[in-house]
């Protein structure tokens, strides 16, 4: 009989030693919740949509992830003027 046990240990030993990695290794806290709701932001996509400075994007998920969990915050995208 073979059990994915192992296999399922290690992947969430992987995740949560990624998430400490984005939070930061030289502090001892956690995020402050802020930023990890900033962070879901970034979830499903919607860091292709979310800048950090104005004009400017985020690469890949992980970026966005990083800004947010270090605090950062995103640039509101104003909608162009309408054209009346």
């Amino acid at each position: 009989m073979h059990h994915n046990g192992g296999r399922a240990r290690l992947g969430l030993v992987t995740v949560l030693a990624l998430v400490v990695g984005l939070v930061g290794s030289t502090s001892a806290t956690a995020a402050p919740r802020d930023n990890v709701t900033n962070a879901g932001k970034c979830l499903w996509g919607g860091w292709r949509s979310l800048q950090p400075n104005p004009g400017t994007s985020f690469n890949r998920l992980a970026g966005c992830l990083i800004f947010a969990l270090r605090g950062g915050t995103f640039s509101v995208v104003e909608p162009p003027p309408s054209s009346e």
